[in-house]
């Protein structure tokens, strides 16, 4: 009891001493995760009915554009406010890419929320922006539904989603209620089978939604007096599968859905303390990302699980004026709402983000801030157990993919199996096998042109501490969990920032302790043990794009408690948790400061290592090691550099010499 006692009033203190230098706070860097604006309906029939001939059904529509053009007008307004901002962060109404890096789903809906976004932030008719998008199918950063361990709840275990939902429906909905409101929707033929009454219900919302945006629900009345059920429904839905519990032994392994996003967020802080490049980072992208980066942050109440269109959150750097190494983050959310004149403003609804402390301690954020460490503390909280620990998956749910198991069963590879071995290439093939990155099949022996090589074995560490062998994925174990680590040479990379212990990267394998590391499920490859990551959607270090690979670069690992050794492709664990080992390479840890060195109890061994304070390894800048100038910055350091910094190499040194480089070289 005593001391349950003295930790409330250890949490009790931390709130007042955040209250206390509230008023010195600025804001120095601010990050924007929105979801799209209004849409129409996603559907495939009745189109006409359901969407109209204005918009294309998926669509942003006009209401869509002005509702997150509102969310760009606030910013502007906020960050160019001087009791909050030392100096405007946006001084001129005119475009300028230096100042904000936008990126986007690949969709036209969030594309185009992002350009709307932008016309709000700046509203000068010198308007031609930049939005940076990937592949749909293999956006991990801002697309959850490549997410392995997310495809899994939402699409491959139907009876599993039928039970956790159905008795929300039966409590709030009757199926002659569905069914005239199902006429309203014009998608009468979805809601014909009780048994699948999730799907039609699911789908119901969808349309409901859509109506209401675009004022067409007064006008549907069996439609509009089920919206109240069908909304229970859908947050039960974003409960099912966004909901993250530590005392589950599959979330723990998981990790969050949105961990690669809050990750990526704060190496973009630790890069802006390092060297400020952008003003704002702006994500357009889905209510499937708003609401698990909500959970990340410690809020899963019922706000997060009704996620509105346009919904957003604020992620804001601030700097204590009257401490220089003070840093704070505050988060803020909200969405537009139309006001009486049929214009729409930004409206603050609130989010309880949470707090860890250095001893521990889980505290609610006053005011929304925390301390940037523990901050930090509260994003890794939810980080997977283990390494690539978000293709883990239930059996069902990996049998439901319909994966083949080698070329030999003659057999195409589905998409959500093509999805799961390019998240997770080390995991998709059988022993001995090679997976080719043409097709996504397993082939027989090595030398398959264009292939990742799957580890030679995969072992698989429950948190009971039970081993068992997978060789085809990542499947349930005796505790239905499964943590997966590679033999030869596998090891995840994190640098304050990035994901720990390859949560939501994606890590391919070779022979010899080869390793390499994407932030959206990419995978490159090196020699020499060579790890390369990237931030941003790219393989390396671009922001654009671009793929390449690096050499002669040791490897980093995972931080905060997590036990790594490098003895010749021997796995390693820690109490509950399950790491991944290196064969002849350095494996190092990361620290919750600004060095690669080991902190708060994370241990590293290795072999054939790199002396910690030599950086003369430098020859020229890595592939992961950004070189974009600005006129006005002098230079630009991303979240990648955070993700490349070798075994016990500060930051500072890398940079350094990164600098000295270019001053060479620079034409």
């Amino acid at each position: 009891m005593a001391s349950k006692l003295i930790r409330v009033l250890a949490a009790a203190l931390l709130v007042a001493a955040a209250v206390s230098v509230d008023a010195r706070l600025v804001v120095r860097m601010v990050q924007v995760v929105h979801r799209h604006g209004a849409r129409s309906a996603l559907i495939n029939d009745n189109t006409t009915e359901i969407c109209g001939t204005l918009y294309p059904c998926g669509e942003l529509t006009g209401e869509g554009v002005e509702m997150v053009r509102a969310i760009g007008e606030f910013a502007r307004s906020r960050y160019n406010d001087l009791s909050l901002v030392e100096s405007p962060l946006f001084p001129s109404t005119q475009y300028n890419s230096s100042l904000v890096y936008t990126r986007s789903t690949h969709t036209q809906r969030t594309i185009q929320s992002a350009t709307a976004f932008l016309r709000g932030l700046f509203q000068d008719d010198y308007f031609y922006p930049v939005v940076y998008s990937r592949n749909r199918t293999t956006d991990m950063l801002l697309s959850t539904d490549a997410v392995p361990s997310v495809m899994g709840r939402s699409w491959l275990d139907n009876p599993a989603l039928y039970a956790a939902l159905n008795p929300v429906i039966d409590e709030h909905l009757s199926w002659d209620a569905i069914q005239s409101a199902a006429k309203d929707a014009w998608i009468e033929g979805l809601c014909t089978d009780f048994n699948a009454r999730t799907s039609c219900v699911l789908y119901m919302y969808d349309v409901a939604a859509a109506f209401e945006a675009a004022g067409r629900l007064d006008n549907a009345t069996n439609l509009k007096a089920v919206y109240p059920g069908l909304m229970e429904v859908n947050a039960a839905w974003f409960k099912y599968v966004f909901s993250w519990n530590h005392t589950s032994k599959l979330d723990l392994t998981q990790g969050s859905a949105s961990q690669n996003l809050a990750q990526t967020m704060l190496a973009n802080i630790n890069a802006h303390r390092l060297s400020p490049s952008y003003n704002m980072f702006e994500y357009s992208a889905h209510d499937t990302t708003v609401v698990p980066l909500a959970v990340t942050f410690g809020d899963q109440g019922n706000t997060t699980m009704r996620p509105p269109f346009a919904v957003t959150i604020f992620v804001e750097l601030l700097q204590d004026t009257a401490d220089a190494s003070g840093w704070y983050v505050r988060l803020i959310r909200g969405n537009p709402v139309k006001i009486a004149n049929g214009t729409y403003v930004f409206r603050q609804t609130g989010i309880e983000a949470h707090c860890i402390d250095a001893a521990g301690i889980r505290y609610r954020a006053s005011a929304g801030i925390c301390p940037l460490d523990d901050f930090r503390r509260m994003v890794d909280y939810s980080r997977p157990a283990v390494a690539e620990g978000h293709c883990a998956m239930t059996q069902a749910q990996y049998s439901n993919m319909g994966c083949p198991r080698t070329i030999a069963d003659n057999k195409p590879v589905p998409s959500r199996c093509w999805i799961y071995r390019y998240a997770c290439p080390s995991k998709a093939c059988p022993v001995t096998y090679i997976l080719s990155a043409a097709d996504h099949q397993c082939y027989p022996g090595a030398g398959i042109p264009n292939s990742s090589s799957s580890s030679d074995v995969t072992t698989a560490s429950s948190s009971e501490g039970t081993t068992t062998s997978s060789s085809e994925g990542t499947t349930a174990s005796s505790s239905d969990v499964t943590t997966a680590s590679s033999s030869e040479g596998t090891t995840a990379s994190s640098s304050e920032g990035t994901t720990a212990s390859s949560s939501d990267v994606t890590t391919a394998s070779s022979s010899e302790g080869i390793t390499a590391s994407s932030s959206e499920g990419t995978t490159a490859s090196s020699s020499d043990v060579t790890t390369a990551s990237s931030s941003e959607g790219t393989t390396t270090s671009s922001s654009e794009g671009t793929t390449a690979s690096s050499s002669d670069v040791t490897t980093a690992s995972s931080s905060e408690g997590t036990t790594a050794s490098s003895s010749e492709g021997t796995t390693a664990s820690s109490s509950d948790v399950t790491t991944a080992s290196s064969s002849e390479g350095t494996t190092a840890s990361s620290s919750e400061g600004i060095t690669a060195s080991s902190s708060e109890g994370t241990t590293a061994s290795s072999s054939e290592g790199t002396s910690s304070s030599d950086v003369s390894f430098f020859k020229e800048p890595a592939s992961w090691m950004p070189h974009v100038f600005s006129p006005k910055k002098g230079r630009h350091i991303a979240a990648d550099i955070l993700r490349g910094v070798p075994n016990g190499f500060t930051v500072g040194a890398v940079v350094r010499k990164h600098d000295e480089y270019y001053s060479r070289h620079r034409q």
